[in-house]
């Protein structure tokens, strides 16, 4: 039998399950029913806590808390996060002028943008358990309802009591025409307690209270009897492999003898440390694509300076070759515009660099052969020189041995010839010498 503890203090028998002392019983006004609405709690749920049932998309998902996005903020440089970790993340940053904390690009809380609506639905889309789900609430619901849902739907959500005089919460579940405040005392173990505890005391925590195992048929107290139903051996269990694929069920007393000749449950661990392994590489390519991400978000900002920097040389780029390249197409920004002409003025400097080494290397050949030939011919010149030398001095020498020689002391004048002996003039008879001039002694033989 249970027993009642009013507010002052003193003990009362219960008689019955359900009745409670009218002392210990805060009274319930009229006004007690409309009340209740109004001192309702709509404390705001905190999203970063909740279980996702529906995967959600990375893109979906805050850089700095790592959750779905809770009230998206966009800055100039188009990354986008929370509205309350952007603030805090501007709260521990020093400087003056803020940085995003994905490409650090210069911004201000200020300057922040909604986001697309769409991206709103698509986050408010996900369905997500019920934050009292650990205390029996099954359902399952939009995240964009779950505050809703929590405030007027959720059977375990707690709510104020409808006593006018008692400031406790109670769950909707247990929402009544009482106050479930009052203080009663288990009769098997002497355990105070408040009256809308004494359901869940009896079915699990009461240490006096016993419970038959439906399957070996023992008796445990409430509190030992879950413990007993994880390790008793006539229960029902399925095979280590059916997550893989095995579909025996046996009692725990007989898997043991499964499991060695099962071939599914000698490949679990295997299987178990390839999923491992296939988490943490998909840990690391979330990583490197968040980096990939970062460094995106750093090349974007770049090109966009770059792309105001040099608008006004796009703009005469353009002018100058629209007479030639009128049929192209429109180009995005004058980034793009920088660089397709940057590319064609390379190619075309290709095109000449190897035109020039062509004109180059036909000019060396030419030139080669030219000389060979002038080489030949000017050999043969000298050949026919020397050729024409060493008949010219064997004429030569011909000449002066047939030339005829003068009278012995013959003078040569103006009014005729006259002779003029010497002593050394050889006699009229004998021969003459050939004269060797003083340029023939200098001479070489070829």
């Amino acid at each position: 039998m249970d027993r009642v503890v009013s507010n002052q203090g003193s003990l009362h028998p219960n008689p019955g399950a359900e009745h409670v002392d009218a002392e210990a019983v805060p009274s319930i006004s009229p006004e007690g029913a409309s009340a209740t609405a109004t001192r309702r709690a709509n404390v705001p749920l905190d999203l970063r806590i909740l279980d996702y049932v529906t995967p959600f998309d990375r893109n979906l998902v805050c850089p700095i808390c790592h959750c779905p996005f809770i009230q998206p903020v966009r800055l100039d440089c188009d990354h986008t996060f929370c509205r309350d970790c952007l603030s805090r993340a501007f709260t521990t940053q020093t400087a003056d002028t803020k940085k995003c904390p994905s490409c650090r690009a210069s911004s201000s809380f200020g300057q922040t943008q909604t986001v697309p609506r769409f991206i709103i639905h698509m986050i408010d889309e996900l369905v997500v358990k019920c934050p009292k789900h650990d205390v029996g609430c099954a359902s399952q619901v939009r995240r964009g309802d779950l505050q809703v849902h929590v405030d007027l739907y959720c059977s375990y959500s707690e709510v104020p009591c409808p006593a006018v005089d008692c400031s406790l919460t109670i769950p909707r579940k247990d929402l009544g025409e009482r106050c479930l405040h009052s203080k009663v005392i288990c009769d098997s173990c002497d355990v105070e307690m408040l009256e809308k505890d004494v359901n869940e005391h009896n079915r699990k925590l009461c240490t006096k209270q016993t419970s038959t195992c439906p399957d070996c048929q023992e008796s445990f107290t409430k509190s030992a009897l879950s413990d007993h139903e994880r390790r008793c051996p006539q229960t029902t269990i399925r095979c280590l492999g059916s997550n893989i694929g095995c579909r025996h069920s046996t009692k725990r007393v007989d898997m043991a003898q499964h499991q060695n000749s099962c071939a599914l449950a000698s490949l679990l661990p295997a299987m178990k440390a390839m999923s491992d392994r296939m988490d943490q590489q998909g840990a690391a390519l979330d990583l490197l694509q968040r980096k990939n991400d970062i460094l995106e978000g750093s090349v974007s900002n770049m090109q966009s300076l770059l792309a105001n920097a040099a608008l006004p040389l796009a703009d005469a780029s353009a002018a100058a070759t629209s007479p030639h390249s009128t049929e192209a197409a429109p180009f995005d920004s004058a980034t793009h515009h920088l660089l397709s002409l940057h590319e064609s003025l390379r190619e075309e400097l290709d095109r000449v660099a190897s035109s020039i080494s062509e004109v180059d290397a036909r000019a060396s050949m030419m030139i080669i052969n030219e000389n060979l030939r002038l080489k030949e011919d000017l050999a043969h010149t000298n050949a026919v020189i020397g050729s024409m030398r060493m008949q010219l001095q064997w004429l030569t020498s011909a000449r002066l041995q047939t030339q005829p020689k003068p009278a012995p002391g013959a003078v040569t004048s103006g009014a005729g010839p006259s002779v003029r002996s010497g002593p050394s003039s050889p006699p009229p008879g004998a021969s003459q010498p050939p004269i060797r001039r003083l340029s023939d002694s200098e001479r070489t033989k070829l």
